[in-house]
């Protein structure tokens, strides 16, 4: 489960960076909301070797609402 914070225009974000930054990004698509738990459908085509961390970004402000490092597989 999480809960975010609300900010507007929230998008979820699977970053090849582990510093809260989008980076080299696959978008999910936008939040499905800000707190409870959700699955989001990830593209056969990414490299999930790649994916270091999940970014919720804020397009509106241009900033990070939150993020989560992730470990490689």
């Amino acid at each position: 489960d999480v809960d975010i914070a609300g900010a507007p225009d929230m998008y979820v974000y699977l970053s090849d960076r582990t510093d809260g930054k989008p980076g080299a990004f696959t978008d999910l698509g936008k939040l499905k909301a800000t707190n409870g738990s959700f699955n989001y459908q990830i593209p056969s085509s990414v490299d999930l070797g790649s994916v270091r961390s999940l970014v919720v970004w804020c397009r509106q402000f241009n900033v990070t609402v939150t993020y989560a490092a992730l470990k490689p597989v």
